[in-house]
């Protein structure tokens, strides 16, 4: 809970993309670190989502994990 309400986030990872939605309280602005970005997105108050490629993947064959090859992504508000 914010000084403005409520704050909700949830995320997702799977077949190799990352999903956020975000939700910010009118009067409130957040700052949003995505994976493979250099630097935050700065949104303000509503219901938001990103669907961006996932830079870190699970290897089949071996531990660890391999950088994705693409980091294009959707924002929408």
């Amino acid at each position: 809970l914010t000084p403005y309400g409520e704050t909700t986030v949830t995320w997702e990872r799977g077949d190799g993309r990352f999903r956020l939605k975000l939700r910010v309280p009118v009067g409130a602005t957040a700052q949003v670190f995505l994976p493979g970005r250099t630097a935050p997105e700065t949104v303000g108050h509503g219901e938001h989502q990103w669907d961006v490629a996932d830079p870190v993947r699970e290897s089949g064959d071996e531990p660890g994990r391999q950088p994705a090859e693409d980091t294009e992504g959707t924002h929408a508000a």
